[in-house]
Formats: structure tokens, C-alpha cells, sequence
């Protein structure tokens, strides 16, 4: 893996190459990953993470959408040779694309804001893992698969 990209990308990357996860990662679950691979450096934040997954130098592109079966808003790896496939319902951001709807009409300011006010509790909390319909901290089985990148 290649430790030039942000440990999130490496995460996301790794779970999409090796099938795990269904349709995404959530937003806590790849902030929080830094409270395992980079114990001596604060967390990121939702702004960042966003900001970050615009970067055109990432091997693949990002998208946000919403899972249905989490019923929560996701990030994984957008396969670029889908691009001609976009809608009008669907917006690009550089290397971001957001497949979701009720956020296609927003400025990228507006989705930050969005996932922030949904989101920032959760990771205030420490809570980085929703399972059941509940969020919590990271399992030993997300820890494990989460360690192999710690630096």
C-alpha cells in the first residue's frame, strides 16, 4: 500500500480489494481508524477527510452515498470507468462523487456541514462503529482489520 495517500484512502481501499464491506465505510469508522494506525497525531476531521477525498492524485475516486442497510452515509471507491453512468441527481467534485440525492444540489461547503452535524457527536464520543443500529467503539474484529496500517 501506498503510505503517500491518507490512512483513510489506504483503509477504504484495502477493505474494497479484499470484499469487506457491503457498500461503504462510514465517516466515524474511517475518522477513527487514526486512533489506531497514528496514535500520536489527532484525529481528522470530517472536513478533512472530505477535503482530502477530492484529491485527483488518489489511484481511485471516492463516493458518498447512502447505505441503505446502515441507513447511514458511506465513502468507497468509485470505479472511474462508471463516470459516463453519472445523472443529473449525481455531482463531481474533483475526485469526489456524491450519488446521493438529497445531496446533489448542495455546494460541497453544505455536505461537510451536513456529515459534521451528523456525524461529529458520534466521533466526539469516540464512537466510531455502528453495529446493530447502535454506535460504538471499534470491536477486536475492526481493530484487527484496522492494525495492518498502523504506521
Amino acid at each position: 500500500m501506498n503510505t503517500n495517500y491518507p490512512f483513510w484512502f489506504q483503509v477504504l481501499k484495502s477493505f474494497y480489494e479484499n470484499d469487506d464491506y457491503y457498500n461503504g465505510l462510514t465517516i466515524p469508522y474511517l475518522v477513527g481508524a487514526s486512533t489506531i494506525i497514528s496514535l500520536d497525531k489527532p484525529l481528522i476531521t470530517i472536513n478533512d477527510l472530505i477535503t482530502e477525498a477530492q484529491n485527483m492524485n488518489l489511484p481511485h475516486m471516492v463516493e458518498l452515498l447512502f447505505c441503505e442497510a446502515e441507513e447511514e452515509f458511506v465513502l468507497r471507491i468509485y470505479d472511474k470507468e462508471n463516470l459516463v453512468g453519472l445523472d443529473e441527481f449525481h455531482k463531481q467534485y474533483d475526485n469526489l462523487i456524491i450519488t446521493e440525492e438529497s445531496l446533489a444540489y448542495l455546494s460541497l461547503e453544505e455536505v461537510i456541514n451536513d456529515m459534521y452535524m451528523l456525524y461529529q457527536e458520534h466521533i466526539q464520543k469516540g464512537n466510531y462503529h455502528k453495529n446493530n443500529g447502535k454506535w460504538s467503539n471499534y470491536s477486536k474484529y475492526d481493530i484487527n482489520r484496522i492494525i495492518p496500517f498502523n504506521s
